[in-house]
């Protein structure tokens, strides 16, 4: 019988000598040992009104033994009444003020009740009674993270990695901080720094690459994830990652094989065949493309991108209808989506549904204004229904919230000078200049009778670089 098996039966035989106490309203003799097990069991089992009651019963028997205490402030601190459990911690604490398993376990109460500067004073505390401060550091990162103070956190978590070079959950939490103090370029260079003294860190390999795919450098992104590969071949984060970026490189095929490696590895996942969905889309490979975003909704019917995806998928093949229905499956699922709004006005406009077509437009930009695209194609919408002053309405609503959108600034000028206010033209095309000359091709592709204008040349040689 290996060793664990002896626990278990020990466990075992406590919990139902405890249970059979209960029913037969007895009165019996328990170790502390054994109520531990009773304990640990209910904790386990996840019956902590049962846990609780049984530290009741063990401190009536042994009313100093700070053990019971404490588990009672973990158990209290876990159903979320951290009051109280601040309450038996320091009971605790007033029978045994240098035990450092009561000081650890008040700093972690204290970080759960926001009171950061103490959590940190309880830890420094305990980090002066013990050998063992990897722990400790740990924590008092964490608390620091919860606080937004990612400096200190990056203190501590150095230290731990100092005693646990290779200590991956370490790296990881270096990375957090890295990234939401977005200093990815610290980051690269600590990791580098890191490599250069663990080489065969897969971890390290890791999270490099996420931060050289963070800064845009996609080819170095794919040199460290290989290395993390080369490392350790089953690290599926590290294949999810490389499909990833090399999707972000337009590279889709490969970028299929690292998903497909990813499944391999992890089975079946509905974000992955989601993912493979959209690589053969931009392939248009538009069958293939359905056939894993079905699969993706079999596993999860909410994932509205891959219905999105679908719906997609049968626009490009000018199968509108179907398209049309998919997408307001996304819809359903993710309401204040302004991509999903944006494509199915495109669609509806596609097969004349004018008014379904202006109401997704204005659902559109309702909830994201800076989708210039939208407001560009809705006002096209506009003077294709021969509605002109709605159409010139529309873009300077966008341009006061895009004011520095060059395309929107050209197609208002183009509308100006086609059918209002030719100085408002030249005024909109002055701005459209200013903000990118090599783009004035979009006033004159819309307006092309402006091309003979001389004055509007004489803009254009103006603001010619």
């Amino acid at each position: 019988m290996e060793p664990e098996d002896f626990l278990d039966a020990d466990m075992t035989a406590a919990v139902e000598k405890y249970e059979r106490m209960l029913r037969n309203n007895d009165r019996l003799y328990f170790d502390s040992d054994e109520l531990e097990d009773v304990i640990d069991f209910y904790v386990g089992d996840n019956k902590l009104k049962k846990a609780l009651e049984a530290i009741a019963f063990a401190r009536d028997i042994y009313p100093f033994n700070t053990d019971f205490l404490i588990r009672k402030a973990q158990i209290i601190s876990m159903m979320g009444d951290t009051g109280n459990a601040l309450d038996a911690i320091e009971e605790a604490e007033a029978m045994e003020p240098y035990n450092p398993d009561i000081i650890l376990v008040k700093g972690e109460v204290l970080d759960q009740l926001e009171r950061f500067d103490e959590a940190i004073d309880c830890y420094e505390r305990a980090l002066e009674m013990t050998e063992d401060k990897s722990e400790i550091y740990l924590n008092i990162a964490y608390v620091y993270q919860n606080s937004g103070r990612f400096e200190e956190a990056l203190t501590y978590l150095s230290r731990l990695l100092d005693e646990e070079p290779e200590n991956e959950q370490v790296l990881y939490e270096i990375a957090y901080c890295y990234d939401v103090m977005d200093k990815p370029a610290e980051s690269i260079r600590f990791y580098l720094q890191y490599i250069d003294q663990q080489p065969f860190s897969f971890a390290a390999w890791y999270n490099l690459g996420v931060m050289y795919n963070r800064t845009g450098d996609f080819e170095k992104a794919i040199w460290a994830y290989d290395y993390a590969i080369l490392i350790n071949e089953n690290f599926s984060s590290a294949w999810f990652n490389k499909g990833n970026t090399l999707v972000e490189m337009e590279d889709y095929t490969e970028a299929i094989k690292c998903f497909k490696k990813t499944l391999e590895l992890e089975g079946q996942d509905a974000i992955i065949f989601c993912n493979m969905g959209n690589c053969y889309e931009k392939l248009e490979m538009m069958q293939e493309a359905r056939t894993f975003y079905k699969k993706a909704t079999k596993l999860n019917p909410n994932l509205a991108e891959a219905w999105f995806g679908m719906g997609v998928s049968f626009d490009h093949e000018e199968r509108y209808n179907e398209a049309i229905a998919f997408i307001k499956k996304a819809i359903k699922i993710e309401e204040e989506d302004a991509d999903y709004w944006y494509s199915l006005a495109d669609v509806y406009a596609k097969v004349n549904q004018h008014e379904d077509a202006d109401h997704a437009y204005s659902r559109a930009v309702h909830f994201d204004p800076m989708l210039w695209e939208a407001w560009l194609d809705w006002s096209l919408l506009k003077l294709n229904l021969d509605e002109r002053q709605e159409a010139i309405d529309l873009l300077d609503d966008a341009l006061q919230m895009n004011p520095e959108i060059h395309q929107i600034y050209y197609r208002q000028a183009a509308y100006h000078y086609m059918f209002a206010s030719k100085s408002k033209a030249y005024e909109c095309l002055k701005r459209g200049l200013a903000l990118s000359y090599t783009d004035h091709f979009l006033f004159l592709d819309t307006a092309p009778l402006a091309s003979s204008d001389a004055f509007v040349q004489d803009l254009i040689d103006e603001y010619r670089r």
